[in-house]
């Protein structure tokens, strides 16, 4: 599974995310009809709650940042960050943690076509 990615502490995108992200850009432009895309902001174990929610929402905003600056309007984007409630592997290997690094993406609203 390709996912958004980011250092360790950071909210840095790592470039290898960059066709990702271009991607959603991509499917985006493409369809009009997704009118609300949530971007998920998680982090590994490493950390506070509260530290961790910050960085969480900081990364989401990132990603937001980066679709804005590629053409997406930013009102068909909101951003939430909930830091390490929802890992997706275990955070006891940094290849673990370095999983949990990262950006969901998940439609929240979409229009039908005709009605």
């Amino acid at each position: 599974m390709k996912q958004v990615e980011f250092e360790f502490d950071s909210s840095r995108i790592l470039p290898q995310s960059y066709p990702i992200l271009d991607e959603v850009v991509r499917l985006l432009k493409a369809n009009p009809e997704i009118k609300l895309l949530s971007i998920e902001g998680h982090t590994d174990n490493q950390g506070t709650i509260d530290y961790n929610d910050r960085l969480a929402h900081n990364r989401a905003i990132a990603v937001r940042v980066y679709l804005v600056n590629k053409g997406i309007q930013g009102e068909r984007l909101t951003s939430v960050g909930y830091g390490s409630r929802r890992p997706l592997v275990a955070n006891d290997t940094p290849e673990g943690r370095q999983r949990n690094r990262r950006v969901e993406f998940h439609i929240k609203s979409q229009s039908i076509e005709g009605r």
